[in-house]
Parts: structure tokens; sequence; C-alpha cells
């Protein structure tokens, strides 16, 4: 079971997308068309959407938000046992209560977070389809990793009638909850986002949401919110692929301690312009460079640019390949003590 862990991640993004168009649409009129949940998004300013999150064991009574409580009261009363109340520290006001029902093999999740009250019903078929109905605000429009399916519902829906939503698309073939709750959260978490930051946010998408919220955008409008999304994706990345890097050993943390003030970081997602304007002021004292801004300009992408040149580059200013990795995206990591 996964589809439940990864709803806080959909809703997050796909926020911060909307709240991107704001900025490049009419802030009025977004407050009018998408609602109180957005509003308080739009107020609050950005919102984190980390690649990797962590829950902490909390009591209810460190959330303080009604609406939650009366979600968990609901909850509880449908016969679901408490799993537990947990803060989320990596995106803001953000805490969460699970609640199962082992009999019916129907895991609940009721999430406070600075864009208000939401839920997902969630259950696992048995050949592994993961099924979530979810009151998350702005969720619907997003694609979803192969093996997902997700409905969103609007606001005023009951936990009841979403159970009987979900029971009715599930019958017969329902299978139980694998095990811990915080280690399935937390891992399932990272999937989905590693399946995001490696896709990114394509054009459809944008355009779906925009035209569930009933809100038109230029070309132009679409483009920048999409080339804004994917830089903030890209800087997520950054700091995912360092963190992979050191934990797969490549190095020892006295050679990382050498290398990280002049390390460059090139995977999948890297921005071409980013790495041009690097590279054109890192060769702009050369002798070579008349030779070498050519290059740098024509690149189609950076690893054509780092391969074509790093050669070129006289020895002692060649970026030395310290180590790569496959997963979440292919990526090299280079080191250049004049960098």
């Amino acid at each position: 079971m996964s589809t439940f862990f990864q709803i806080i991640g959909i809703a997050v993004v796909s926020i911060i997308v909307l709240l991107i168009l704001a900025y490049y649409g009419f802030k009025f009129y977004l407050r009018i068309k998408l609602g109180k949940h957005l509003a308080k998004a739009l107020e609050h300013g950005q919102l984190a959407q980390p690649a990797r999150l962590h829950l902490e064991s909390i009591a209810a009574q460190d959330i303080d938000d009604a609406e939650f409580h009366e979600l968990v009261s609901q909850c509880q009363k449908l016969d679901f046992n408490t799993i537990g109340y947990y803060l989320i520290p990596e995106i803001d006001q953000t805490s969460i209560y699970a609640a199962t029902n082992a009999s019916r093999d129907i895991t609940i999740v009721i999430y406070s977070h600075i864009i208000g009250c939401f839920f997902d019903v969630v259950a696992t078929s048995k050949d592994k389809l993961n099924v979530t109905y979810s009151t998350a605000p702005a969720g619907d429009g997003l694609d979803h990793p192969p093996g997902e399916e997700k409905h969103f519902l609007p606001a005023e829906t009951t936990l009841a009638e979403a159970l009987h939503l979900l029971e009715q698309r599930t019958a017969g073939i329902r299978t139980a909850f694998p095990g811990d709750f915080v280690s399935f959260f937390e891992d399932a978490y990272a999937k989905e986002m590693d399946w995001r930051l490696d896709r990114g946010m394509t054009a459809e998408e944008v355009k779906n949401m925009a035209a569930k919220q009933g809100a038109h955008y230029s070309d132009e409008q679409i483009e920048a919110a999409i080339e804004q999304q994917n830089y903030q994706f890209s800087i997520e990345l950054d700091t995912l692929v360092i963190d992979t890097f050191l934990d797969s050993g490549q190095v020892t943390a006295k050679q990382w301690n050498n290398y990280q003030d002049g390390t460059l970081i090139i995977h999948k997602k890297s921005p071409l312009a980013d790495l041009q304007e690097t590279l054109a002021w890192y060769v702009d004292e050369l002798e070579t460079r008349n030779m070498l801004l050519p290059i740098i300009d024509k690149a189609e992408n950076c690893w054509q640019l780092m391969d074509e040149l790093n050669p070129l580059l006289p020895s002692s200013h060649r970026f030395e390949l310290i180590g790569s990795l496959d997963s979440p995206v292919p990526a090299r990591l280079f080191y250049n003590r004049h960098y």
C-alpha cells in the first residue's frame, strides 16, 4: 500500500503550481476562483515541497485545529482504530492522523495543513493497484505514477461517503495493509516524489489544473509556470543527489569535506541555461575563452556541454568526475578547486 502516503505531495505540488500561475495571472481573480484553501496558501507565500519527509509522533492535543479534530471524531465513530498522530516537520504547519480498520482492509489519513483540512480513504487491491478517494484540494488534473488510482472529491464530502465509494470500487479485491505505517508513509512519499522530480511538470497538467479551477492562461503564462516549477524541482534534486551520493559511499566523509565547496552537480533536470552561464563565467579569464565560449553557447544539453568542454580546458582547470548516480535521477558530480 502506498497511495495515501503520496497525496500530501500531490496536494502541495498542485497548489504550488496554482500559486505560480497566480503570480503570472491576477491574484484577486484567483482568490475568488480558487476558494478558501488556495487563498490561505496565497497569503502564506512559498510552500515547502521537500523530496523527503519524516513523521514525528505527537499527542492529539498538540494539534490546534478544530476542523481536524472533528474529522478525527467522525473517523473513530466509523469503527476505525487509531494508528497515531504525527507531525511532518518538512512541510509547513502540517500534521496528520492515521487510522485503520483491519477487517475492511481500509486506512484513513486526515491532514491538517496551511491550506486547510482534508482526508484520504485508501485500499490496496490484490493486484497491487492502490485506490484512493481524497478531498485534497487541487489534486485533480495531475498525472499519477503507474499502479495508482486517485479520485478527488469535493471538500464537503464526508468520510462516510468517501468510504462508501471506496468500498464499492474495491469490493472483493482489497488486501491487508502490509505493516508499519511510518516506514511505509516515508518510503512511499519518497517514491512518489522521485517520480515527480524525474518527470517534471507538463503543459497538459498545468492546463488541466487551471481548467478545473475555471481559470484561463496564455501559453506564455503556462510556460513560465512550468519553467519555474521545474526549476524548483531541480533545486530539490540537487539536495537529493548530494544526500544519495553521500549515502552511496563513493567518497569518504573526509574527501567530501574537501570536495563540497567546489562541487558541480549535473543531473537530468539541471537547467542548461544556468550551467551555460556558470561555465561562461568560469572560462572568461582563460586564454582559450574565444574557442570555448561558442561550445558553451551551442550546447543542446548539460551532458553534451560537459563532455565537449571539459577535455578542452587546461589540465589545471578541468573538472574531476568524483561520482555518478542512476537514481533518483541520472546524475554526475564533478569537482574543481577553481570552481
